[in-house]
């Protein structure tokens, strides 16, 4: 569906279009400096173009033909294609029998979004983007990037490594990005494909169609230590625990250094902490309030989790 058709004309070659998105109306192209265009027969090339354009996100594209300056209806060069994204926010409601009814949010950065899903069985989320798979459409790619807020109180989902695919073809990890800090209630977490990487799932693919199907779950494995700074990056902190598997009933004992961010791994001089355990349904399993060692084997906590939470994540230190 087309929703702009229009001649610019420029006297210099430059074009400045400032778009100024409505929901309804006409779509009205104003050039900036009009009277005085039409007074002096020059043309500035500097519009407003306002009315229902760019309402809605996804991705637009614009074909684009260059005409002669003596008289603006013969073309000089053969078109070509251009494309905008615009962000597109989808809302994903998620019933898991552990932890309720919970609300994620995937925002697309390239295109729309559709068959958006989750499997509380398997913890995949799935969602499928339109692509153009045509190496000259991957030749002018620059990123393709999805953003995935998932909801802390989704203890299930609240861990130290995610499994990613595009159309059933596992992503390296070094493409997945999590961010803990940006929002209070949700992690965020990236995943980010640029041209290179794009480029090696299309080689990777006999008949790849014209979508991205994505897919993005719990790993299986931990990585231990899980690497973070604090929210003023003063601190580096490194946490493990052991047994990797946190059971209730059990005793899991919490291994932590608090590093220096500018070395490697150098900890710090003994310094106040407070350290929490959270359950999503309860709130604060385990508390403690102490002073760092300044060993290399970073401060052990040991935490009995009580018989009756079923299910327990940590948060934060």
């Amino acid at each position: 569906m087309q929703f702009l058709v229009h001649i610019f004309k420029s006297d210099s070659g430059n074009f400045v279009l400032s778009f100024y998105p409505q929901q309804s109306g006409n779509t009205t192209f104003n050039e900036q400096g009009g009277l005085l265009s039409g007074v002096f027969g020059q043309d500035s090339g500097n519009y407003d173009v306002k009315g229902p354009v760019f309402d809605t996100g996804g991705l637009y594209r614009f074909k684009i033909e260059v005409i002669t300056m003596g008289a603006y209806d013969n073309q000089v060069s053969k078109s070509y294609t251009a494309g905008i994204s615009i962000p597109e926010y989808d809302n994903l409601t998620i019933n898991d029998p552990g932890y309720g009814t919970q609300q994620m949010q995937i925002i697309a950065y390239y295109d729309r979004l559709h068959n958006i899903t989750y499997d509380p069985v398997t913890k995949f989320v799935n969602f499928t983007m339109p692509f153009d798979w045509s190496t000259q459409n991957i030749s002018q790619l620059t990123v393709v990037h999805q953003e995935i807020r998932i909801p802390r109180t989704l203890g299930d989902f609240v861990v130290t490594k995610y499994d990613a695919y595009v159309n059933n073809i596992k992503i390296p990890d070094k493409l997945i990005s999590i961010d803990d800090y940006s929002m209070d209630a949700y992690r965020i977490v990236h995943l980010i494909l640029y041209k290179p990487d794009v480029e090696n799932l299309f080689s990777e693919q006999k008949d790849p169609g014209q979508e991205m199907n994505f897919a993005i779950k719990p790993s299986d494995e931990n990585i231990f230590p899980v690497v973070q700074f604090t929210r003023n990056a003063q601190y580096k902190i490194a946490l493990s625990w052991n047994p990797e598997k946190i059971l209730e009933g059990n005793t899991t004992q919490f291994n932590f250094k608090v590093l220096d961010p500018y070395a490697a791994n150098k900890t710090v001089s003994p310094i106040s902490y407070d350290f929490s355990v959270l359950e999503g349904k309860n709130g604060v399993i385990y508390h403690q309030i102490g002073k760092t060692t300044d060993s290399s084997d970073g401060d052990n906590i040991n935490v009995a989790f009580p018989s009756n939470y079923y299910r327990v994540n940590h948060n934060s230190i």
